[in-house]
């Protein structure tokens, strides 16, 4: 019976790195989590804030029994995949001293940028670490290649996700649909301080570059290797849009991502859907700030 279940699982070894990259992540985020809140709970509170302290400790040990299952199951599917564990160690004591000296020693106003970046570039990472066992060449394995002149006519496709995003957003004022009609965007800019070079680093320069080469080059590599191609398209797509957690947002992610990966199986190419989406992001970068 255990040989069985160890054969069924080495069959899905794609599903086993998806798993790992998923779970890893939340990991991550979850372990920053708890640095931040061991720090605020010893270090950031006034004792006489009984209420506060409270609140802290019970988040904390919130996050802390959901670390556990999350821990196994990293745990699990490194094994699965004989993954060092040292290479994952490794990873988190940065993670973790980075995010101790942010805390400390650098202004609030810089504290979110030294976050995003930490888990941007830390799930980068884990993308590289599981793809080696995948190929040998692992950026040609995620579609990291030069683009041609001939394939600057399948950008058209990106195109082809203005008007049901555009619709989304009509419909949503029209009917004032309160839970899809939220001030994300506007709530990240104020907490970085409007400052407009560092809202347009990691709009759009470290998120198209960090998420096309998670979902249009790992995910759907891993699921077009499993599944065709048209599963490979729509699952990245909904994830995509998944990670962005605004109500507002899922939506038009999970659109923009169908016309990205339309674009990353015409072309190849993961570079092509980078140029996009940093495109993209520079349209929505420029109308949200009109409109604060």
């Amino acid at each position: 019976m255990w040989r069985y279940f160890l054969e069924k699982l080495e069959k899905k070894k794609p599903i086993n790195g998806l798993f790992l990259f998923f779970s890893s992540a939340i990991l991550l985020i979850l372990t920053l989590q708890l640095v931040d809140f061991f720090i605020n709970l010893f270090f950031g509170l006034d004792n006489g804030n009984i209420q506060e302290k409270n609140n802290t400790i019970f988040s904390f040990l919130f996050f802390l029994i959901t670390f556990i299952p999350i821990f196994l199951c990293v745990e699990f599917y490194r094994t699965k995949l004989d993954i060092s564990r040292k290479k994952i160690v490794k990873l988190f004591t940065i993670a973790i001293l980075v995010t101790t000296l942010n805390s400390f020693f650098i202004k609030s106003s810089l504290n979110i940028l030294i976050q995003i970046l930490i888990i941007d570039f830390g799930c980068l990472y884990f993308v590289f670490i599981i793809s080696k066992i995948y190929s040998t060449n692992k950026f040609r394995w995620l579609g990291l290649k030069q683009i041609s002149n001939s394939d600057i006519k399948y950008f058209f496709y990106y195109f082809l996700a203005w008007p049901p995003i555009i619709l989304w957003g009509t419909i949503i004022n029209y009917f004032d649909l309160e839970f899809f009609n939220s001030d994300y965007s506007k709530t990240i800019i104020e907490s970085l301080n409007n400052n407009l070079i560092i809202i347009f680093f990691l709009a759009c320069i470290v998120a198209p570059i960090c998420e096309e080469i998670i979902f249009r080059g790992f995910v759907y590599k891993l699921i077009n290797s499993k599944y065709t191609i048209k599963h490979a398209i729509i699952i990245n797509s909904i994830l995509f849009g998944i990670i962005h957690f605004d109500p507002s947002a899922i939506i038009p992610a999970t659109i923009l991502g169908l016309s990205l990966s339309i674009i990353r199986y015409k072309t190849k190419s993961v570079i092509s859907t980078v140029i996009m989406h940093s495109l993209h992001n520079i349209f929505a970068l420029i109308m949200t700030t009109q409109a604060l």
